[in-house]
């Protein structure tokens, strides 16, 4: 009788997993649930497929259900959300989201794979028309259909962070006027001030308006647009499209009342073999804290290279492998129109602190 293995989450890290583990034993029945659409797409190319550097979002797609299938074995479930895991008994419980139905389904060995999901903020108007976050390629198509609906002119991203900077580069490319607003004293928050001043003149060059220090209290529809309140040196700004780019959090509820171990930051406690401590039960990508080999200590830092690497892992080990996860150094890298700005290991402050 083959083995079974359900993976929670199809993109980068469940779909290295199943594909590692039909690698190591192609009789094993692998099933891989996926509450999106889309499986195993490139989701760091979306911003440049909105600005038109990218023909089609078809490009960013590495693999869809029925390829998946055919090429390599593997049973994929889109529009399928695991709701509840049954650590003791092993099984889920799978919500199948276009009929409405629930079903109990039994593993041998389970990875979860959940990722993690963008912050919306809490704050009035978040979920106003031509408001946007950006993670999934789903946000990215709904972002796509309004600029193709509404053929927008001025934009407000907030957040200046990786997925900020590259919806203000993707906006400029497309004619939209770009204002950029951010919480902190300067652009990149994670990166150390002096490393992002000549980047921040650069953005401006290129006709990004940018507001410093400034946080967005509430949004308001108008009939000529969108209008947000401001708390800084400017008050408020008009605009006919929002992104809201204020970073991530991790998809770890699901583990967390199953009864798995959580780490410091809330995400998902592993072993350097991506074990969590429940047996047959592994967890890998956005939604695990990982060793940082610099700090000595697990943090969690959601990057893709990291995602596929550590599905690899989880899926080599959960189907017999001894694959050790030498840990992370935080390396990423961020293009800003002619610039590229690159770290890895700490920061000068984190270096001190």
């Amino acid at each position: 009788m083959s083995t079974k293995y359900i993976i929670i989450g199809g993109d980068a890290a469940g779909m290295s997993a199943a594909s590692r583990i039909k690698r190591n034993d192609p009789s094993a029945d692998v099933i891989v649930y996926e509450r999106d659409a889309y499986i195993s797409y490139a989701a760091c190319g979306i911003p440049y497929w909105l600005g038109g550097v990218v023909n089609s979002d078809e490009e960013l797609q590495m693999m869809t259900p029925e390829i998946a299938k055919e090429k390599r074995g593997i049973d994929v479930f889109v529009n399928h959300e695991v709701v509840a895991i049954e650590a003791a008994q092993r099984h889920v419980t799978v919500h199948d989201l276009k009929k409405g139905e629930l079903d109990d389904v039994s593993f041998d060995h389970l990875i979860i794979a959940t990722g993690a999901s963008a912050i919306r903020p809490n704050i009035p108007g978040a979920l106003a028309t031509g408001v946007f976050t950006l993670r999934t390629l789903a946000d990215g198509k709904s972002i796509f259909k309004f600029l193709e609906e509404n053929d927008p002119k001025k934009a407000v991203i907030v957040g200046a962070g990786y997925v900020g900077l590259e919806m203000a580069e993707a906006f400029r490319n497309k004619g939209i006027e770009v204002h950029l607003v951010e919480l902190a004293p300067h652009i990149m928050p994670n990166f150390s001030a002096e490393m992002v001043e000549e980047v921040t003149e650069h953005l401006k060059a290129n006709g990004v308006k940018l507001y410093l220090e400034s946080k967005v209290k509430a949004i308001k529809e108008q009939k000529t647009g969108l209008k947000l309140e401001m708390e800084g040196p400017t008050a408020s700004l008009n605009a006919d499209i929002i992104i809201l780019a204020t970073g991530v959090k991790p998809n770890s509820d699901l583990a967390k009342e199953a009864g798995l171990k959580m780490g410091k930051s809330g995400a998902i406690w592993v072993n350097n073999r991506l074990k969590t401590n429940v047996d047959r039960i592994w967890a890998a990508g956005d939604c695990v804290e990982l060793e940082h080999r610099v700090l000595g200590e697990s943090v969690w830092l959601p990057l893709a290279p990291s995602a596929n690497k550590t599905g690899r892992i989880a899926g080599d080990n959960a189907s017999g492998g001894h694959t050790i996860f030498p840990g992370i150094v935080g390396t990423n890298v961020v293009k800003v129109f002619d610039y590229t700005l690159a770290m890895t290991g700490l920061t000068e402050k984190q270096a001190l602190d």
